[in-house]
């Protein structure tokens, strides 16, 4: 790939914007769900398992992945219809003041046009969002991913890839990348993209890419990071891929 200026604007700049210490660490004895939070933070959701409304309820704090997950997707229906659940901003932001009780990770795309707050039709202090393009962790998202892991007590880890992804279509091009910074991001991306190349082709050989990578990054996760790869075998931590659509906005959740 050319390095000009010309160059990057024209092909990748298209491509990425998907045109064509100590006791801080420690768990505390018992599931996740039932976690001591610190003296004189409240839990931040209402009545209502996992609702958008911040009413302070111990509901919350004991909803399982399985629950937490049913209500991600019960918001992207939501936002779907465009009919987002009412947010008390004001109030819900005073109330995380005094900390956070988020109940899933997302690591998500940087893409603009994918935001998991919205997309699950979530407030503030609901989700604990990590994101790059690609959706891939590094070692900075790999460390926010394990401060919300074993410090905020996260049950969910989401890895959520989009149809249309530049960095992934960045990556199955071959190109040479115009910076080692866009290399290394490639990078991460490209061994999904080997594992699907003579599959299909066009649109089909993007979105198997997409797929694999979200796949990918979900081991990655895990290979990388002994917190998460613990608590996933303590069944601590579930780990959910799924896949956005950016034409209809529903997320749907991939196998495996």
């Amino acid at each position: 790939m050319s390095c000009s200026r010309r160059g990057f604007g024209s092909r990748l700049g298209l491509l990425l914007a998907g045109v064509s210490g100590g006791n801080l660490w420690a768990r505390a004895a018992g599931p996740i769900a039932a976690s001591p939070r610190a003296e004189g933070q409240e839990t931040q959701h209402a009545p209502s398992p996992m609702t958008t409304h911040a009413k302070g309820s111990e509901e919350g704090q004991h909803a399982g992945p399985d629950q937490i997950w049913a209500h991600l997707l019960a918001g992207n229906q939501r936002f779907i219809a465009g009919k987002p659940a009412p947010r008390e901003l004001v109030q819900r932001r005073e109330r995380l003041v005094a900390g956070q009780n988020p109940q899933a990770i997302v690591l998500a795309c940087s893409d603009s046009r994918v935001s998991p707050t919205l997309i699950f039709d979530q407030n503030l202090g609901d989700l604990f969002v990590v994101r790059a393009a690609g959706n891939v962790a590094d070692a900075v998202g790999l460390g926010s991913i394990e401060y919300a892991v074993a410090h905020l007590h996260i049950q969910l880890l989401v890895v959520l890839g989009h149809e249309g992804c530049g960095a992934v279509e960045a990556a199955a091009s071959g190109e040479k990348m115009p910076t080692a910074n866009l290399e290394a991001l490639v990078s991460k991306i490209a061994p999904a993209v080997a594992k699907v190349r003579g599959q299909a082709a066009g649109a089909q050989f993007l979105q198997k890419a997409i797929e694999a990578n979200v796949y990918q990054s979900a081991a990655d996760v895990l290979a990388n990071s002994p917190i998460v790869r613990q608590e996933a075998a303590a069944q601590h931590l579930e780990i959910v891929k799924a896949l956005y659509s950016l034409k209809t906005g529903q997320v749907t959740r991939l196998e495996g």
